[in-house]
């Protein structure tokens, strides 16, 4: 059991590293602007559809983290991911309208494979599986920040990218001090 379990936990990793690093570098493309403030290239509109689909699946993950945890500090961390990314989704929605993108109104069908997976583990399982993923998932969205940073346009997308840079670092810090204290893992 503990086998298949690790087996698991390394396939979800790795499909969220995978996926995140497809999109890294699918989006790095884009004309030149001459600076107008609602113009995007392909990076900023990027950006704005993966971070937003990525926040509405932290919220759907945290809410079972809330229900499957046997630990408290990762039922915690379910919660600030309920917070922060629902912060998150309000934010770059309004932002995403703004500019002409339409918001998307769920995780990526790849997320919602993964939010599948969670939903069937529990306990101590649960915390093993879902706080790896976290520490992956995180560290794919600070690149992505990055990637837009480097690479984008539009300076709102641009500061919405550096403002949640910050919270995706901190999220990491937490995801990493918790899964280094999961013992059963």
């Amino acid at each position: 059991m503990r086998r298949l379990r690790a087996m698991l936990v390394a396939a979800v990793v790795l499909a969220a590293t995978g996926a995140a690093g497809a999109g890294l570098a699918s989006g790095n493309g884009g004309s030149a602007r001459n600076g107008h403030e609602h113009e995007l290239n392909a990076q900023d509109r990027m950006f704005l559809t993966g971070a937003i689909e990525g926040a509405r699946f932290e919220v759907r993950g945290g809410v079972i983290a809330k229900s499957h945890s046997g630990s408290g500090r990762v039922r915690a961390f379910g919660r600030l991911m309920i917070k922060d990314h629902s912060q998150e989704v309000r934010d770059l929605s309004s932002l995403a309208r703004r500019l002409g993108v339409h918001p998307p109104g769920e995780p990526s069908p790849e997320q919602q494979k993964v939010l599948w997976v969670f939903s069937h583990f529990h306990g101590s399982a649960f915390d093993c599986t879902y706080m790896a993923y976290e520490y992956a998932d995180h560290t794919a969205d600070i690149g992505e920040a990055q990637v837009e940073l480097a690479e984008g346009e539009n300076h709102m997308v641009k500061h919405a990218a550096s403002h949640w840079l910050q919270v995706y670092e901190e999220h990491l810090s937490k995801a990493s001090d918790i899964l280094l204290s999961l013992h059963n893992c």
